[in-house]
């Protein structure tokens, strides 16, 4: 296997890029060992399947040629990439997720282990192949891109180059204008010159011999008076008894009468002319906006992968057209969580500081003692918790299980438990157990019957109304009975203990880990509404960041519970010690 995966990286070296692009579309989540391997079995089952179906529909009928070119490359390009995720996710699982489970080297499923190692290798040969088509495929297409690139280069510069010779061209035609225009004002500005020079040589010469230009009735004209002075004055009369005419002239409102001399024409005012009419221009046409050109992949989110997008509506252009920008990223999708995972855990940690439990610890955990058998109860939670609804449910002292009672069963009665029933599975020492499981040991061993067993509760252990089932279910066991739950969140196991009290029930919550003061702990809870709070806290502190994230992104699916990280069980008991008979068995005596 790892000489496949040196040779892989050296054949896969053309496809590198496009490999990363699926990087997240191949990714497969660690092992849960809360989850049963019976379901990873099915996963790897479905990706096999749907990697075989395409690796049939894409590389079946024989080996791929370079000559095949990069239209066949095109066609094929999701398909192939199809082909390469789902036997990824499959290698990732039979060879690395699958193996890694508690219960990979159970006798109960060693036929199916068997047929998983099998096909291991032929998953990497599978691999092989398909990344040495990716190469080729590759090569293909960048020696097109190449070439188009090439070709766009040359009707670039051939553009380039036309309109560097147009631009010459209309510089010279406007360098030609230009000193042509430049010609004419000047001739122009000579003739005006010599035009002007012989008028005034013209008027020179007849200034003494041509009589002044006689002045019309009605003409307005400028009085020169004897004082020096001047004034605005109309023709009244031209007088022609004499020559030269003279004039009557009305200044004011008197008139005069004078010669020719002393009257200069003034300029008639110049006529307004109205404004042309303002033109509005014509509205721009609108211009249509182009339109955008817009397989199940039923197990991704299960792995954490992220789905298989829909083909593209152009291979061509996003392949080959080395210039077209990349796509815009797709928006997240719209989560079903009304208020944000993160503000939610602050609030229900706020309201559970107004609820007002109380925390007990204890002078042990899960894990401190060995006994004379080097045995302890490290991950032993599926049996501790369990074990303390037992003797809660059946001790015949009120009100149930003390703390006393709990530290035994951690210290003494749950090591040799655990190693009965990891040997059972084959599991190794350490190895967590499936609540389930234990629960079958119980029934098998007679500890417990199957009588006492009220119901399994479950779901999303933020969502009120699943965490309220499983409250309303303990709050409403008979009152003559005693109520517990084995409470299974994160690959970890609690109790639920329903104590009586003079004015209704508490509910007490155990946890076999080590709290802050270095003891298991034993938080109280005064009443069903308390419990209902502190679930939802107790869970909401385990998420992290990641996880947050998640929750706010990621709709609940009951498809996928089982690897949801809000997912939660929980199995409640019931029984009456005073008048029930207990189980007789060696195990219950224990």
């Amino acid at each position: 296997q790892e000489a496949r995966r040196r040779r892989m990286a050296a054949v896969g070296a053309m496809s590198t890029a496009r490999r990363e692009r699926l990087k997240e579309n191949i990714k497969v989540n660690d092992v849960l060992n809360s989850v049963k391997i019976e379901k990873y079995y099915g996963l790897a089952a479905r990706s096999l399947a749907a990697a075989e179906e395409r690796y049939a529909r894409v590389l079946g009928r024989g080996e791929t040629r370079k000559e095949d070119g990069w239209e066949r490359a095109l066609a094929r390009y999701q398909e192939l990439d199809e082909c390469y995720v789902f036997w990824r996710r499959f290698a990732r699982l039979a060879i690395e997720v699958i193996p890694s489970h508690n219960y990979y080297r159970s006798p109960s499923t060693s036929r199916e282990r068997k047929r998983l190692e099998s096909q291991q290798a032929s998953a990497l040969g599978a691999l092989e192949k398909i990344v040495a088509t990716m190469d080729r495929d590759e090569a293909a297409i960048d020696e097109e891109r190449a070439r188009r690139q090439a070709a766009l280069e040359k009707l670039e510069a051939e553009r380039r180059e036309a309109e560097r010779k147009e631009r010459a061209r209309r510089e010279a035609i406007l360098a030609a204008e230009a000193e042509r225009q430049r010609r004419d004002e000047s001739e122009a500005r000579r003739r005006r010159e010599e035009a002007r020079k012989q008028q005034e040589l013209e008027e020179a010469l007849c200034e003494e011999e041509e009589p002044p230009e006689t002045l019309a009735k009605g003409q307005l004209v400028t009085y020169a008076r004897s004082d020096g002075t001047s004034a605005d004055a109309v023709v009244a009369k031209v007088h022609f008894d004499d020559v030269p005419p003279y004039y009557t002239v009305r200044v004011g409102d008197r008139e005069v009468q004078t010669v020719r001399d002393k009257l200069r024409p003034r300029a008639s005012p110049p006529v307004q002319l109205a404004p042309p009419p303002a033109v509005t221009p014509a509205a721009d046409e609108p211009v249509e906006s182009p339109i955008a050109v817009v397989r199940p992949d039923v197990d991704a989110r299960i792995l954490g992968a992220k789905p298989l997008d829909d083909a593209p509506g152009s291979l061509d252009g996003d392949l080959l057209l080395p210039s077209a920008p990349p796509p815009p990223p797709k928006a997240p999708p719209e989560s079903k969580q009304n208020i944000p995972a993160k503000v939610l855990k602050e609030r229900v940690a706020a309201e559970w500081r107004r609820v007002g439990g109380r925390v007990e610890s204890m002078p042990t955990y899960q894990g401190r003692v060995k006994d004379a058998r080097g045995l302890d109860s490290t991950n032993g939670c599926a049996v501790i918790a369990p074990l303390t609804c037992y003797q809660h449910i059946t001790a015949r002292h009120a009100p149930g299980a003390t703390n006393d009672d709990i530290v035994r069963l951690i210290d003494s009665v749950v090591p040799p438990i655990l190693s009965h029933v990891r040997a059972k599975h084959g599991l190794g020492n350490g190895a967590f157990i499936i609540p389930s499981d234990v629960h079958d040991y119980l029934y098998d061993q007679g500890a417990i019957r199957r009588e006492m067993f009220e119901g399994v509760y479950g779901g999303d252990v933020i969502n009120d109304a699943h965490v309220f089932n499983l409250v309303h279910a303990l709050d409403n066991v008979p009152h003559d009975k005693r109520a517990a739950a084995a409470f299974f969140f994160k690959e970890h196991v609690t109790a639920i203990l329903r104590v009586h009290t003079n004015s209704g029930y508490q509910f007490h919550f155990v946890d076999s880990m080590p709290g802050s003061r270095g003891g298991a702990t034993r938080t109280v809870c005064p009443d069903a509404n308390a419990l209902h709070v502190y679930l939802k806290y107790y869970a909401l502190s385990k998420f992290g960041a990641r996880e947050l994230a998640l929750i706010d992104s990621t709709p609940w699916s009951d498809f996928n519970a089982e690897f949801d990280p809000r997912v939660f069980q929980a199995f409640v008991w019931q029984f009456n010690p005073d008048s029930d008979a207990l189980p007789s068995s060696s195990s219950s005596s224990s």
